[in-house]
């Protein structure tokens, strides 16, 4: 998903905070702090609020650089950080780029390069002392950090990004936003050159602006279903479901598409009622209540068919580390014809994003969170060790399967592609080892499948990656499972 695809801040809504960052932005006090910090709950509208602000700050000529973390794409993650600022800032302005290029020429392993390295060497105040600017304040913003990797990775960015924001030019702003997660706001939170700004889901103002939206999206409902009443669904219904929202937009964003995906009015009403049967006062009751029931409306989960199916889709989405299309995942999971995944998932669109040219992917972090870590008992928890060991497993299949000498049937002295590679095995190809180093404890039966893979197709492995110009992910790739090989291998010797 680009920026273009990200929903903005409905008009008349989050006034006052888009207000506060606008003039943190153009205050030109010395004493002013150049790090904003906007965190919240999962589900308070970050995401939403970030690209309104970079959407108001290119309209304006002023935004240097939007990055934003997705656990769905691979090159969106703590190592690209910077460089991918650094890029963006140089297309930003020729006299930036001229900078930044010369910095490159001299360091041209720089992508490769401790992150404070690229920091300190391409965005500080010396790297770019020589740009004269005099067009008011830059804003880079920086979306999800808390999305951008495991905990060690963060750990790294952390200590760059916290050396790097001690050190920027005077019309540098940037603007973090994330959950609150100890690491970062161990980082962040007492930084000398940081201004925090906390979400409050139970301020007043925040209450009014998800009442706008969920207002504003039971409209659209009415008018799309074409046979609700004009008058539907009343105020009195209208603020119930806004009330249930508990400040969280993401509540409201999940709740309307569950209203919307059928028989509105009935479960408008069958939402409002349950309420009342939420005992737990904890932050994410609601929002769990909320995605119990929109997996409970999927179908019948005491059904052994249906409960295994969902599960090994669901499973696959978590997991994969791209937005897979129906098709991989009916190739990944060897579903039959009569079970094909498009007919379950096509019944939790309240929960994914379903898009035919940019794959299947989970509505929002949170879900991926309930899930995992907060259902636990539920037809629908999900083991992601489990999970990854199946995708990784299913992976080898598939290309122990498919894999053979030249398998795109190119041809000298010009080696032109004649068969165009199934999506399944390319996927398969890039992220089989990925998927294999997630798995903590393997078996002899999972190590005796790599090995046998690699004994029939480790050539023809590494000809289809040159195929599809992933090459260079190769070396990596390998070096990576002989490390977590060498750990297996250590494992079993001390338990033995």
């Amino acid at each position: 998903m680009d920026e273009y695809n990200r929903p903005t801040c409905l008009q008349n809504t989050r006034l006052n905070v888009i207000k506060d960052i606008m003039e943190w932005i153009a205050d030109g006090s010395d004493n002013e702090k150049k790090i904003l910090w906007v965190y919240g709950l999962a589900g308070t509208g970050k995401s939403t609020l970030s690209t309104t602000i970079a959407q108001i700050m290119r309209g304006l000529h002023r935004l240097g650089a939007f990055f934003f973390f997705n656990r769905d794409i691979p090159q969106r993650n703590f190592a690209t950080l910077i460089r991918t600022l650094a890029y963006q800032l140089a297309m930003f302005d020729a006299r930036f780029g001229g900078a930044i290029s010369r910095v490159v020429a001299k360091n041209e392993n720089i992508a490769g390069m401790p992150l404070d390295f690229q920091f300190r060497n391409l965005l500080s105040a010396n790297a770019l002392k020589s740009v004269e600017w005099s067009g008011g304040p830059i804003v880079l913003v920086i979306d999800g950090l808390d999305e951008c990797g495991s905990e060690a990775d963060r750990k790294i960015l952390m200590q760059a990004l916290s050396k790097g924001f001690s050190d920027l030019p005077s019309f540098i702003r940037i603007m973090v936003a994330s959950r609150e997660e100890l690491d970062i706001q161990h980082a962040l939170g007492s930084h000398s050159h940081l201004r925090r700004y906390p979400l409050d889901i139970d301020a007043v103002t925040n209450k009014d602006d998800v009442s706008e939206f969920v207002r504003h999206r039971l409209e659209e409902i009415r008018i799309k279903d074409g046979f609700l009443g004009t008058h539907w669904p009343g105020d009195d219904k209208t603020n119930a479901l806004a009330n249930g929202a508990g400040g969280l937009f993401i509540w409201a964003s999940t709740a309307c598409l569950y209203i919307e995906s059928h028989d509105p009015d009935k479960r408008l009403s069958e939402l409002i009622d349950k309420q009342s049967e939420i005992n737990s006062s904890g932050p994410f009751a609601q929002l769990d209540s909320l995605y119990k029931t929109g997996l409970q409306s999927a179908g019948l989960w005491n059904d052994h068919s249906f409960s295994s199916d969902c599960c090994s889709i669901i499973g696959v989405i978590l997991c994969a580390l791209i937005p897979l299309s129906y098709s991989v995942i009916d190739a990944l999971l060897a579903l039959p014809q009569n079970r094909p995944s498009r007919k379950s998932i096509s019944r939790l669109k309240c929960v994914l994003r379903i898009s035919e040219t940019e794959g299947i992917r989970i509505l929002h972090p949170s879900f991926h969170d309930y899930l995992s870590e907060r259902c636990s008992g539920e037809h629908w928890s999900i083991n992601l060790e489990l999970h990854n060991m199946e995708l990784g497993l299913r992976c080898i299949t598939v290309l122990d399967k498919e894999l053979r000498e030249n398998i795109c049937e190119m041809t000298l002295p010009h080696l032109t592609l004649q068969k165009t590679l199934p999506e399944a095995i390319s996927y398969a190809c890039k992220f089989w080892i990925e998927h294999t180093c997630l798995i903590s404890d393997a078996t002899d039966y999972i190590i005796n499948q790599i090995y046998q893979f690699l004994d029939r197709h480790l050539l023809h492995w590494m000809e289809v990656l040159a195929v599809l110009d992933y090459h260079d992910h190769t070396i990596r790739s390998l070096q990576n499972l002989l490390r977590w090989l060498e750990v297996c291998h250590l494992f079993y010797a001390l338990d033995a």
